[in-house]
């Protein structure tokens, strides 16, 4: 029924897509999680029209008795926070969906996050245990779908990419599973370390007859085929840990992929003359055989799995399956010209697909379309900032440090001397915190356990900030480079954990006793192999002398 409302009779508008997925909560009853995508005409695009759509207020009681009720029966947020501190929505102190919602006069658009919608100090209020609630209580909904069905329905509007990435997230996460161990008395003394963890959850009698009766608890439309590439001979092979190895040997041919079979179906097939993206419209595949058949209904998209320009050639037979028409095998793909290339990059090469950057910014377009945050752009890197006094070095830092602190990311502060350090939210000195020796002709590398807290510290660690790295001798930079690969044991620069450097070496040089001016600076970061792996940057700007006339008098008069 509700399908009807919003794809057949489409009450919000045209529908590009729709996805869903039904779970069963704690107490057993189906709860469904429906995100539609509408098409280009029908777009929410301002505060206005989500108004026309969505509700967060107490209806007027008098105009609307009916809908007033339903509201209040279905679509209060229970009391909590001040109000009931037990509340099972509480989560350390303060309500996790975030309730009671601010008064708003009017909606507004939200920044990566739902809409603030308009709760009006109208006066109206209702009693719900014992409480008096207004209509920063009311939880978002659509008047017509709550009139219509009589059951709680919260409609919200997602405004961002970053927010529907979260609802994809969050429909496809599966069921909640928890970890139990059973033990027998009796083998207390021989336990099994692998098989001892079980896996289970909890079905309820409602899951248990929607699934004997064979209903959906998921659909996707229109559908996504994830189309394979591979290279030659390089096809995934998949089985159960149980199979029959030597069964499967005999009887089944691995040598018939998806692309395969697009390939020989270009062969025999008028039909099947598009690009490998656009196949799926036409074709179906089927798993059991192998094999592709002709589609008899139902729209589907076709999408390639993602390859990263480091794979190499997969990458760039990726990128040849994006542009060319009709191929009909490998071989077929590295002709240019009636010529064939020895590589599918040479093939991209002569196409004139890399003269550009082009290839590069298609892949981190489709990157930020269908993979999570998480996923793009995370290695790190090695930065050293110039920063002359005056330049607003301490406000950069404090700008590093509060903006990934409060994103709760892991942001370690640190600098040579004390004083430096104190300067810092959080800051410590490098030698306190990374236990850099202080005389390196007794010991050159520092002195933390790969199992510390301290070492789980920087594994987690978003970003490390390095103030006064002029004044540090290279040796200390090179054995906090040795302990980043103890500890997170990878092969990049500063093993690609993001790293900022700064000072001036104009200022102040490292300390050293009796030593001459020349083996001074040879003992800088400058002459350390890990110089050329840092990003320099610069801040050219006084900005002190800017904001302080007098300051730029003084050196006048």
């Amino acid at each position: 029924m509700l399908k009807v409302e919003l794809l057949k009779k489409q009450i919000f508008g045209e529908v590009a897509a729709c996805v869903y997925v039904i779970e069963f909560q704690k107490r057993g009853f189906p709860h469904a999680h429906l995100l539609l995508i509408l098409k280009s005409g029908s777009k929410l695009l301002n505060p206005e029209s989500y108004d026309r759509i969505v509700c967060a207020e107490i209806p007027n009681p008098e105009k609307n008795r009916h809908l007033y009720s339903l509201v209040i029966k279905h679509m209060i947020h229970r009391p909590c926070g001040d109000k009931n501190k037990q509340s099972p929505c509480m989560r350390g102190g303060r309500c996790k969906n975030n309730y009671p919602k601010n008064f708003s006069p009017y909606t507004v658009h939200g920044e990566d996050s739902y809409a603030c919608y308009r709760r009006r100090d109208d006066g109206r209020k209702i009693r719900v245990r014992k409480h008096e609630l207004d209509n920063q209580w009311v939880i978002p909904y659509s008047p017509y779908l709550l009139a219509l069905f009589d059951c709680h329905i919260n409609v919200e509007i997602c405004s961002t990419v970053k927010l529907v990435k979260y609802l994809y997230k969050y429909i496809f996460k599966g069921h909640d599973l928890i970890s139990f161990n059973l033990l027998d008395q009796e083998s207390v003394g021989n336990t099994d370390e692998i098989n001892r963890i079980q896996k289970g959850r909890w079905v309820s009698p409602p899951e248990a007859l929607w699934r004997i009766y064979e209903f959906h608890l998921t659909e996707m439309n229109p559908a996504v085929y994830t189309l394979q590439v591979h290279l030659p001979d390089q096809q995934f092979v998949s089985f159960g840990k149980s199979s029959d190895l030597w069964y499967l040997l005999r009887k089944i041919d691995f040598s018939k992929t998806m692309l395969t079979e697009f390939f020989k179906m270009n062969k025999i097939n008028a039909t099947a003359q598009s690009l490998y993206k656009d196949f799926p419209q036409h074709f179906v595949w089927t798993a059991k055989t192998k094999t592709w058949l002709e589609r008899s209904r139902r729209t589907v998209i076709g999408r390639l799995v993602i390859v990263e320009p480091k794979e190499g050639e997969k990458y760039y037979l990726r990128l040849l399956l994006t542009h060319i028409l009709e191929p009909t095998s490998f071989d077929d793909l590295l002709m240019v010209r009636g010529h064939k290339t020895a590589s599918f990059r040479e093939v991209c090469l002569q196409l004139g697909l890399l003269e550009s950057d082009s290839y590069i910014e298609k892949a981190l377009e489709e990157a930020a379309h269908f993979q999570m945050p998480y996923l793009l752009s995370s290695k790190g890197q090695a930065f050293f900032v110039d920063d002359p006094g005056g330049t607003g070095k301490t406000f950069l830092y404090r700008a590093l440090l509060a903006s990934l602190r409060s994103q709760g990311y892991v942001a370690i502060a640190v600098a040579t001397s004390g004083v430096a350090a104190s300067l810092l939210p959080g800051g410590r000195t490098v030698h306190s915190r990374f236990k850099i020796p202080l005389d390196f002709s007794k010991q050159k590398t520092c002195q933390l356990s790969k199992q510390s807290s301290v070492a789980r510290l920087i594994v987690d660690a978003k970003l490390i900030l390095w103030d006064e790295a002029s004044m540090a001798k290279k040796e200390a930079i090179e054995a906090f480079h040795c302990l980043l690969i103890d500890i997170i044991e990878s092969d990049l620069p500063f093993e690609g954990k993001t790293s900022v450097f700064g000072d001036d070496f104009l200022q102040t040089l490292p300390v050293i006793e009796h030593l001459p001016t020349a083996h001074l600076v040879q003992s800088t970061l400058l002459y350390s192999h890990l110089w050329s792996h840092m990003c320099k940057l610069q801040l050219g700007t006084n900005m002190r002398a800017a904001l302080d006339p007098g300051f730029q008098l003084f050196g006048l008069e």
